[in-house]
Parts: C-alpha cells; structure tokens; sequence
C-alpha cells in the first residue's frame, strides 16, 4: 500500500471473547500520512497488509489461518518464553517475519507502560 492507503492489520485472536466483538480500530498519527486499521473480524483476514498474532492467546500452529505471500506476520509476546514453549519452536517462531516483544532482540521492543499511557490518556509529551 502507497503511504495514502491505509495499512490494515488482521489481530488473530484465539478466544473467541471480547477481542472478536470489537469493532475495528483506526489509529492516525498526528502529523504523518499513515492511518491504521487494526481488525479482529475473520473477514478481514484476506485483504490484511498484515496478520498479528499474540502468543497469550495461545495459538496453536494448526489453529493459525494459512499464511498468504503478501501479508506481514508478527508476533507478540510479553511474557518469558518458559511460559510460552513454543517460542523456543524454531518451526513455529520462523512463520513470523516480525517479533514484537520486551526482548532486546526483537524487531520491535515494547517495554511495559502504565495503563493509562497505553490507553492514551496521558499525551506522549507527559510521559517523562
């Protein structure tokens, strides 16, 4: 997608909980050109830039929807791997182009954040 479309995540949830009934998100960065549409809904699995995947919800590798050319896999996780084997699984962590993760070896490092930071109700400017 040029910088005027929006990047369109599919977030492969598990449970078939709270997560399934949430209506999509679409998050804009002040300032910049790029919108995001983050998406739990199954029918959005096949025109998703991207496909991410928590490793809390427990994916099991043969519960994971087939994984097309063009999308871009990630995986999150947040919690050591001795909670989650699978992450010593070099067949099932391969499936995944990116890792999101508290590690300094991920692609992306997420550290911990109060609630409120993460939910946005304190500006990135107050964070300090």
């Amino acid at each position: 997608a040029d910088s005027s479309e929006p990047v369109r995540i599919y977030q492969w949830y598990g449970f078939a909980g709270r997560g399934r009934r949430r209506a999509d998100a679409i998050n804009q960065c002040p300032g910049r050109p790029w919108t995001c549409v983050r998406s739990f809904r199954p029918e959005t699995f096949h025109t998703s830039d991207a496909v991410w995947v928590w490793e809390g919800a427990r994916p099991e590798a043969h519960c994971l929807p087939p994984q097309r050319a063009a999308q871009v896999w990630v995986l999150e996780h947040t919690e050591s791997p001795v909670s989650y084997p699978r992450l010593y699984d070099d067949k099932f962590v391969g499936r995944f182009s990116l890792k999101v993760s508290y590690e300094a070896s991920a692609d992306v490092v997420m550290t911990v954040a109060h609630p409120e930071t993460e939910g946005g109700l304190i500006p990135p400017a107050e964070w300090s």
